[in-house]
């Protein structure tokens, strides 16, 4: 299956967790590709004025992981801005990973995944399932667990 990791990552943390993952889909058979959503901000204080400077296509993959940080309790603001312009994606299993700072579950997880639900609900997709992974607790097994757990997500039914 060929799969789309498309992430959005400010820091760092979203981008590496898919890496630490893509091994172990790729062991698994699958075609995965990390694409990333990058921006221009207009303001380095403003959320409003985010460009969108490279927006992947989720089209091209049978499959699809979209992650992102968790930012003020939601989704980052420029994964929701990028995820208004996937268009259709009919028919392809997607999976949410979120990462965050707190592993306190009202720390907005919840509410991120809510939000990338509805987008890919409204695209068509089918979902498959939800991994959060907290950058300041989360450990190479927590990777491997994160990693096993989207594969057997994207199992062949």
């Amino acid at each position: 299956m060929k799969i789309g990791m498309i992430v959005y990552s400010q820091t760092g943390n979203a981008l590496n967790a898919c890496e630490k993952i893509k091994p172990v889909l790729d062991a698994a058979g699958h075609d995965v590709t990390i694409e990333k959503v990058e921006i221009k901000r207009d303001s380095p204080r403003s959320t409003a004025e985010i460009t969108i400077t490279n927006a992947p296509d989720p089209k091209k993959f049978d499959a699809l992981v979209f992650a992102s940080p968790v930012q003020a309790f939601s989704l980052a603001v420029p994964m929701q801005k990028y995820m208004q312009t996937i268009g259709d994606i009919s028919g392809r299993k997607t999976a949410l990973l979120v990462t965050k700072g707190l592993p306190f579950k009202w720390t907005g997880a919840a509410h991120a995944f809510a939000q990338l639900k509805e987008y890919t609900a409204s695209a068509g997709a089918e979902p498959a399932g939800e991994i959060v992974i907290w950058r300041s607790h989360s450990t190479e097994q927590d990777m491997l667990k994160a990693a096993e757990k989207l594969k057997s997500m994207f199992a062949a039914q």
